[in-house]
């Protein structure tokens, strides 16, 4: 028997690690900007940095998306 409240929780969390993934996009776009307006090198570079951490947080996000459509 298909449990409609399974449904609807994996379709909530679902877009609740969407919503997520927008943040961390919003984040690098920020980042990114911050970068090109900061001359210091050091912040430069952990902005940078941070910015990867972001990217691979994008990527945890994804698989996660897809391990829960995939029913898992």
């Amino acid at each position: 028997m298909l449990d409609l409240r399974k449904i609807a929780n994996v379709t909530d969390t679902i877009k609740l690690l969407e919503d997520d993934m927008q943040g961390e996009q919003g984040a690098i776009e920020m980042y990114n900007r911050h970068i090109q307006q900061i001359d210091d090198k050091d912040i430069k570079d952990l902005l940078a940095h941070i910015v990867n951490e972001e990217k691979e947080h994008l990527k945890e996000l994804k698989e996660l998306i897809e391990k829960k459509k995939g029913g898992n």
